[in-house]
Order: structure tokens, then sequence, then C-alpha cells
């Protein structure tokens, strides 16, 4: 068995639908236990904000479950979450999740890949929250460093992540399918035993909030540890 341990710091928290959930700092530690090489996983994450900004103060538990496998160079993983957003320890407003990703085997050169996800949001109380389902596309590209840049990145690039969004009418919004834009740009240091990445994000919301969007423009930057264990 092998396992990860993540703790994360963002300026903000801006959910994978686009919507910002709290405007200030969070912290998101998150524990990950894997069966190898069967591919199935369990994770426990967190979200946590020492500020009252909101009613729920960023705070959130997710509980998951999945299975990731590698088919002739194709990535697949396929996971089920339990989202405790309101109230924690309460149910009203939370979710399920169901959550489907597929990458592909590098294309045009070793360093770009494309990728598909499907995120299907099932509330407890529709009263409370709204469900819905919200798709992904996108493209990962690795960006070579200089040669003269410092030796001890655990990988001799930058990643590039940019993504398009769309979804079916999440939250009660109104059915956009093409709703936001997001770059994402993040490279990974070797720190004694640590992975440390910093990582800056910017999204363009590409409708209207007014006018039923999920996503305004955002601009948020953060930096995860990450500790790598194995226990048998």
């Amino acid at each position: 068995m092998q396992g990860r341990l993540d703790m994360e710091f963002l300026s903000a928290y801006v959910a994978g639908g686009g919507t910002r959930v709290h405007p200030g700092f969070v912290s998101q530690p998150s524990i990950t236990l894997g069966l190898n090489p069967l591919g199935i996983y369990g994770q426990f994450w967190l979200s946590y904000s020492p500020w009252d900004a909101n009613d729920d103060c960023g705070d959130e538990r997710d509980y998951t479950l999945g299975i990731f496998r590698i088919f002739y160079g194709w990535s697949f993983d396929l996971s089920y979450s339990y989202y405790n957003l309101y109230r924690l320890g309460k149910t009203n407003g939370d979710l399920h999740a169901f959550v489907f990703y597929v990458e592909s085997p590098p294309i045009f050169s070793k360093s770009l890949t494309a990728y598909f996800k499907l995120d299907d949001n099932i509330p407890t109380d529709k009263n409370t929250l709204e469900g819905g389902v919200i798709y992904t596309l996108g493209l990962k590209y690795a960006l070579p460093f200089p040669e003269f840049l410092p030796g001890f990145l655990s990988e001799r690039f930058f990643n590039i992540d940019v993504c398009i969004k769309g979804h079916d009418g999440i939250y009660g919004k109104e059915l956009d399918y093409l709703s936001l834009a997001r770059l994402k740009i993040y490279a990974n240091f070797d720190v004694w035993r640590l992975v440390v990445t910093p990582a800056i994000n910017l999204q363009k919301g590409l409708e209207n909030i007014g006018e039923g969007g999920t996503a305004e423009d955002e601009f948020w930057g953060g930096i995860k540890f990450s500790y790598s264990f194995s226990i048998f």
C-alpha cells in the first residue's frame, strides 16, 4: 500500500466549476492511500479558512473512493466522492459526485497530452443546492526549463494546463456549454523528502454572472507540499 500526504495553501478557493467558494486564504490538507497494482485508492480531503468571510468560511470535507488504470498509454480514473459542504456534519446541501477522467498518451510530442473530465454532481437536497454535470476539455504541456536553472527540480520543465469547461445548468444556473477558460502553470521541486509545487491560476468567465453564469474572472496562487510513503 502506498500513500501521500498533501498540504496546500491557496490565496482563494475556486471550485472546479469556476465558482468562487471563498475569496480569501484557505488551507487544504489531504491524505491518499492506494493499492497497487489494482489502482484502487481512497482520499480524505479538507478545506479550511480561518476568516469568516462567508457562511461556511470556505470549510469542506470530501471523501473519495476511486480506481485509476492505464491501458495502452491512456489513463483512466473513475471515482465517487461525498462533498460535505454546508454545516459540517449535516447532510443538507451536500453533494454526491461521480467523476470520470481520461487522458491521452503524448500527442505530437512527448510533452503534450489531452484530457476530458465529466463530473456529475447529485444533491442530497435540491431545495438547498441543486446538482448538475460539469464537463472539461483540456491540454497539458511540459515546457522544458533552461539549462542554467537550479538542478534540484523534480522535473526539468514547467507544467502548463489549459482547459475549457461547460455545464448543464449546475447549481440552479442556466445551461452553459462554454462557461469558462482556465490556465494553470506549476512546477515541482524536491526539498528534502518533500515535493514542493508552487502554482498560479488564471480563469476567464465566458458568461456573465448576472445572466446565469457560474464563473467570474479570477486570479489566484498557491503552494503545495507533498510527502509520499509506503506502508507495506
